[in-house]
């Protein structure tokens, strides 16, 4: 569904909605009791990063660019940008140590005399 912009013809908030292509001129109310009306605004473009001073050379950092090449020039990272890992972690099972424990209470049971076949 898409997703339009409305503002309040009362209080002037503007306002995010998905709503079907057929829908999208339908009349809506505010929060404030008026009347929301669809209206175009510009998209939001992140600006670029301030510069800084870099503390591993001293080196003068003044886009992102340089900021990536930088970290990974120094084999660095941003913390709280790492990319996930999603490899997977468990315990390891012993899978060859449990198959002779297994043989051995086997064994075990059959020369005490525990073990009946059905």
């Amino acid at each position: 569904m898409p997703l339009y912009d409305y503002r309040c013809q009362g209080c002037g908030s503007v306002r995010e909605a998905y709503r079907r292509y057929e829908a999208r001129d339908e009349p809506a109310a505010c929060d404030c009791g008026a009347a929301l009306k669809r209206v175009w605004l510009p998209a939001q473009v992140m600006r670029d990063i301030e510069g800084y001073r870099s503390m591993v050379d001293g080196s003068w950092i003044g886009s992102r660019s340089q900021h990536r090449e930088h970290l990974k020039c120094h084999g660095m990272r941003e913390l709280g940008n790492e990319k996930p890992d999603f490899t997977k972690r468990g315990p390891v099972i012993p899978r060859e140590s449990i198959r002779r424990e297994i043989k051995t209470a086997v064994e075990r049971m059959k020369s005490e005399g525990n073990w009946r076949v059905r």
